[in-house]
C-alpha cells in the first residue's frame, strides 16, 4: 500500500490508497445512490469509462431528475475523525479537481461514517469558499478554509474544512436485524441538521 503525500502547487495531497479505495469506494457509491434514489432521482455511475476503467478526474455518480441534474462525490470516513465533525468537516484537498472538472455544474459531496449510521452532504459552493479563503490561521465568518493536519497515514495532508453549519446532516435508520457485514440499505434518512445557506444561493 502506498502511503504519504505529494506536493502540487501550494498544497499537500495524499497518495492514492488502493486498499482503502477497494474497501470503501463501492460502499460509498451504493449508499449515496440509495439516498438520492429515495428522493426520486435516477442515479448512474459517472466515473467509469467505456473501457471499464475509472476516470479519477470526475465525480463518482450522476443523479438525474426532471427538474435537476447533480454530480455526486461519495466518501466513507474513519469513525474516529467523524466524532469531531461539529468542529469542522474535513474533505481531502485532492477533491479540488472536481470543482474544476464540474465547474458550472451542480456538485455535492456526500460523506458517511465507517459505521454507516450518519451522512453529511456539502454543496460545492462551500468547498469553493474554503478554496478562496486558502490556508489561514483564523476561521472566516462563513467557517470554510484550507487546513493542513497530521493524518493516521503518518503524514501531513491538506483538507477543505467546511463548517458543520454549512452541511446537511442525516441519521441513517435501519430495520430490525441490521448487521454491518451484510450492508443492508437504510429504511430512511432522517435529517438532524439543516445547512445554513446564507452565503450561497441556488444549491
Amino acid at each position: 500500500m502506498e502511503t504519504g503525500t505529494y506536493e502540487r502547487g501550494d498544497k499537500l495531497y495524499s497518495n492514492f490508497n488502493k486498499e482503502a479505495h477497494e474497501e470503501f469506494d463501492d460502499v460509498g457509491k451504493m449508499f449515496a445512490a440509495d439516498f438520492f434514489e429515495k428522493q426520486g432521482y435516477n442515479v448512474i455511475e459517472n466515473d467509469k469509462k467505456s473501457t471499464g476503467n475509472v476516470n479519477t478526474q470526475v465525480a463518482d455518480l450522476q443523479a438525474i431528475r426532471s427538474d435537476c441534474n447533480i454530480y455526486l462525490d461519495a466518501e466513507v470516513k474513519n469513525d474516529r475523525g467523524w466524532g469531531f465533525i461539529k468542529r469542522g468537516i474535513h474533505v481531502p484537498a485532492r477533491k479540488e479537481k472536481y470543482l474544476i472538472s464540474h465547474k458550472g455544474e451542480r456538485l455535492l459531496f456526500v460523506l458517511m461514517n465507517k459505521s454507516l449510521t450518519e451522512m453529511v452532504v456539502i454543496a460545492h459552493p462551500y468547498m469553493q469558499l474554503a478554496l478562496n479563503a486558502g490556508s489561514i490561521d483564523h476561521i472566516p465568518e462563513h467557517g470554510c478554509r484550507i487546513i493542513r493536519k497530521w493524518t493516521d497515514r503518518n503524514s501531513e495532508e491538506d483538507f477543505f474544512e467546511v463548517a458543520y453549519d454549512r452541511a446537511d446532516h442525516y441519521e441513517m435508520i435501519y430495520g430490525e436485524g441490521f448487521e454491518h457485514v451484510a450492508l443492508p440499505l437504510p429504511i430512511r434518512y432522517v435529517r438532524i441538521h439543516k445547512a445554513d445557506r446564507r452565503y450561497v444561493s441556488g444549491h
